[in-house]
């Protein structure tokens, strides 16, 4: 059976990530989120594979939470893609030295037909689509992966694994479209049953990485929608204002006062002055953020 190597043992090149192509974002808004950036060619396949700092429990059954933006301009032709997902189980035989014990594969599909991206299949109800400015958000929630295959040698079935493994996500993509670009992973979830064995929001440094071939692939700052609201805004002592803030797509939107004794904001973004002075009023939505200068009279 054709298994991985142990992900730790090839993650010795950096491969220098371009910078994020521009995207529909205020020009007031500074972009907060993270996501890892994945240069495809979808005549054939790209794989990327993820490594566990820890081990967790051994499970017989894996789902996986992610979010994938696949830029529009990347998908020409009409037809069918592939999200393949799949599951390597490495154990430590008692010797320090972890080896292959088993692989779980879940590959789903999808068809693009002018704005609309479906999937089919027995795990379609994994997924949900929304169209945001330049990119479809695939987001995946519970998509499962059963362990299937095992090592042979020292892991000859399920039972045969010890209690601890080193669980290694990895996504392949492949499809029939004539362009390449560059997709965007964000918020993956690896659970093994209840127990995380895998969690990354990109958005700090961890020392687990992700891998394409030998390379190792880094995050960077991505936001897919746009945050929009006046840079500055008065108000009287005693008096309430709204900031007004819209986003795209529509989503929650947080407001933080940077000193309660001159303004307060409330969380539909409604300021009240309390005295006379100046701060800040931070607004965050879409992995943007933005900060407004509140004056009290």
């Amino acid at each position: 059976m054709k298994m991985r190597k142990l992900l730790a043992s090839v993650m010795v090149a950096a491969l220098v990530i371009a910078a994020v192509p521009a995207v529909n974002v205020d020009a007031k808004a500074t972009v907060t989120n993270k996501a890892l950036p994945v240069s495809f060619a979808f005549k054939g396949k790209t794989e990327v594979a993820f490594s566990p700092s820890d081990e967790s429990a051994k499970a017989e059954e894996y789902t996986l939470d992610a979010k994938i933006y696949y830029p529009k301009s990347a998908i020409v032709d009409k037809g069918s893609y592939n999200i393949e997902l799949a599951v390597d189980v490495y154990a430590d035989p008692g010797n320090g030295e972890y080896e292959p014990a088993a692989i779980g594969t879940t590959k789903s599909t999808f068809s693009v037909s002018g704005e609309q991206i479906t999937f089919s299949g027995s795990n379609s109800s994994c997924f949900s689509v929304t169209a945001i400015g330049d990119y479809y958000l695939v987001e995946i929630k519970s998509l499962p992966t059963k362990l299937s295959q095992y090592a042979g040698g020292t892991y000859k079935a399920y039972a045969d694994i010890p209690a601890k493994v080193l669980a290694f996500p990895v996504f392949t993509f492949d499809g029939s479209a004539t362009a390449s670009g560059k997709l965007y992973l964000d918020d993956m979830l690896l659970k093994g049953g209840s127990a995380t064995a895998y969690k990354n929001s990109f958005d700090t440094a961890q020392k687990d990485s992700a891998t394409i071939g030998d390379n190792t692939v880094n995050p960077t700052k991505f936001a897919a929608g746009s945050l929009n609201c006046a840079a500055k805004k008065t108000v009287k002592v005693g008096k309430t204002a709204k900031l007004g803030a819209t986003t795209e797509p529509a989503g929650k939107i947080t407001y933080k006062s940077s000193n309660k004794k001159i303004a307060t904001v409330n969380a539909n973004g409604v300021v009240k002055g309390v005295k006379k002075g100046k701060c800040k009023i931070t607004v965050t939505a879409n992995g943007l953020k933005q900060v407004v200068t509140v004056t009290v009279k």
